[in-house]
């Protein structure tokens, strides 16, 4: 139902100034149960690909959330991994500073809120 592809080249062209130049797929299966929010999409950095869930991949779901979706794992992309004492970091102040430029991030929130069932 979503163009992965399309929302990518958008992301990547207002936020990223083409930069990104991960490959995006949408995970291999579709969850039997919905899913929770830490599921909704992954960066990979050692393959520099970014999975997003078939579970958003329906009617029911807005396009400005799958694009909030794959914007924040574009940022792992553009960001990278952090380490502090000797741990990842994916979350750092720097990340959610950016993640909150997403020019429709309430209503994401908003929505993931109120829109995805685990």
């Amino acid at each position: 139902y979503h163009d992965l592809a399309e929302l990518f080249a958008e992301i990547n062209e207002r936020y990223f100034d083409r930069r990104i130049a991960s490959a995006i797929t949408w995970s291999s299966r579709e969850p039997q149960y919905g899913v929770r929010k830490r599921n909704l999409g992954s960066y990979d950095h050692r393959r520099d690909l970014i999975r997003i869930s078939r579970y958003l991949d329906r009617k029911a779901v807005p396009r400005y959330f799958v694009s909030y979706v794959v914007y924040h794992e574009m940022l792992h992309a553009d960001l990278g991994v952090r380490r502090k004492n000797g741990r990842a970091v994916m979350h750092n102040r720097e990340f959610r500073d950016r993640e909150r430029l997403y020019h429709d991030y309430e209503r994401a929130i908003a929505w993931e809120k109120g829109g995805v069932r685990s």
